[in-house]
């Protein structure tokens, strides 16, 4: 019932108004009402209303039943991101960005390499660390350079635990957090490992940059004597 239709009750008593509400009723059921001239004649809005509404909802029916037939709602020229309705259960599940997607065999490369060279056997690969290996491959780093980083880590005592905290600092959020994070565990790899003491970590430019400094003095385990 539209409201515009409804001015008709106000000219109505409480009888007449009972009446047109049951005919209206009967009308939608299937069921031709008998109703005198004066009603019939405020009856007759309501049942052209009636009408129009099937014959809207049949065409919407109709036009369903022939997209079913072609394999669902054809695409229009708004919608670019329209996907194509699946009765496969799977993609109901989590949907995956395209990127990850595409790079889901790199990713469980490098979360399998990591969890091995930990000992992390128990590690799961989750989503927030699926989210930071995909981050650094986006970032443009590759799988062997991300390894390389990974293994730096591995390679560094103070993040294997030999710290004031003794705690192993060599979770993948650590290594990959990022850029300056990755290069500094990339630079450790490429000079074969740090000692203990975060400080400590001076690659090979920084000690003969030290040295040249101090003349004749060493550097050892991070300190110059």
């Amino acid at each position: 019932m539209h409201f515009d239709s409804c001015a008709i009750f106000d000219e109505l008593n409480n009888e007449e108004a009972g009446a047109l509400i049951k005919a209206i009723i009967q009308y939608q059921s299937g069921t031709q009402p008998n109703l005198d001239r004066m009603m019939n004649i405020a009856f007759i809005p309501f049942k052209n209303q009636i009408d129009r509404d099937l014959e809207k909802y049949k065409k919407v029916c109709a036009r369903n039943k022939l997209n079913g037939s072609k394999g669902g709602r054809p695409r229009t020229a708004n919608s670019s991101t329209y996907r194509q309705p699946t009765s496969d259960p799977r993609a109901f599940q989590k949907s995956e960005t395209p990127k990850r997607s595409e790079h889901l065999a790199s990713i469980r490369d490098i979360f399998t390499y990591w969890k091995q060279l930990m000992g992390k056997n128990e590690a799961v690969l989750s989503d927030d660390r699926t989210d930071i290996i995909q981050r650094a491959i986006a970032q443009g780093y590759s799988v062997d350079v991300i390894k390389l980083a990974i293994k730096g880590c591995s390679l560094s005592e103070w993040n294997m635990g030999a710290n004031d905290r003794q705690t192993q600092f060599n979770d993948i959020h650590t290594i990959l957090k990022e850029p300056k994070s990755i290069e500094r565990f990339i630079g450790i790899a490429k000079n074969g490992g740090s000692k203990s003491g975060r400080g400590a970590e001076i690659d090979s430019v920084s000690k003969r940059a030290i040295d040249a400094f101090v003349g004749e003095s060493s550097v050892i385990d991070g300190k110059i004597v």
